[in-house]
């Protein structure tokens, strides 16, 4: 058992409404030091081990809940009374997790990771509930809430028949990351606006400044820094191109 001091998770409060996931850490602890025993139906825990676990309970516990159940000296005795109180989590919780279940639609989140956080929170507090929802819900409740606009799409990953949610969460991933850098390179510069049309619009823009203009442009693994002094008629006096090779990043 961890040193007593350290809290291994958040303590349980007055108002229960933690309770599946302490209940659930709680157990997860109590397995991982093979004192699961102390809290079961009839056990032959010994005294040494009851000991350790009522310990480890209660400082798990609010201050309050700690002085109501400060008597209670057997771990299975102060698990179940708990059970008795904040039990009824279970059903408060499920109408609203299923609520937000059947409103969940992929098209209503700007991004993948977005959605994706928003379906594993909604799983996860079906699954303390005792629902379970498949890959195939998973996958279904994906693809058909997609935008309108990716119907087409939607159909295509359809015909790749996923067996797996994270499959198909995977290509999405992968699909939102290229299509951000293909935004990025198009939003550049005007297509079909060479480097050199770009400098002479900017020199035009700032032709009333007595001042440097910098414009770094990134070609392949080469970076090209123009600087370009202007007067004030707007002539260009001295431009002066300075080239260097990127530094590599070491990984």
């Amino acid at each position: 058992m961890a040193h007593i001091s350290k809290r291994e998770f958040d303590v349980l409060d007055l108002s229960g409404q933690k309770y599946l996931e302490w209940k659930v850490d709680a157990l997860a602890h109590l397995k991982a030091n093979a004192l699961e025993n102390t809290i079961a139906e009839n056990n032959s825990a010994t005294s040494q081990n009851k000991a350790k676990v009522i310990i480890f309970l209660r400082h798990h516990l609010h201050e309050s809940l700690k002085s109501e159940y400060l008597l209670v000296d057997d771990p299975k005795e102060l698990w179940d009374n708990l059970q008795e109180r904040y039990g009824h989590q279970q059903k408060v919780l499920l109408p609203k997790a299923q609520y937000d279940w059947i409103n969940l639609r992929f098209q209503d989140y700007k991004s993948i990771s977005d959605y994706n956080s928003a379906l594993f929170r909604i799983t996860s507090k079906l699954k303390l509930c005792g629902q379970k929802v498949t890959d195939a819900e998973m996958l279904e409740k994906t693809l058909s809430t997609m935008h309108l606009s990716n119907m087409r799409l939607q159909e295509q990953y359809r015909q790749k028949h996923f067996q797996k949610y994270s499959d198909l969460i995977s290509v999405l991933l992968l699909a939102e990351m290229n299509n951000d850098i293909l935004m990025r390179n198009h939003n550049m510069r005007p297509t079909g606006c060479s480097l050199l049309v770009l400098v002479h619009k900017i020199m035009v823009q700032n032709m009333n400044q007595m001042q440097p203009i910098v414009v770094l442009v990134d070609i392949s693994n080469v970076v090209v820094v123009l600087v370009i002094i202007m007067d004030l008629a707007g002539e260009t006096n001295r431009v002066v191109a300075l080239t260097k090779a990127r530094e590599s990043k070491t990984p």
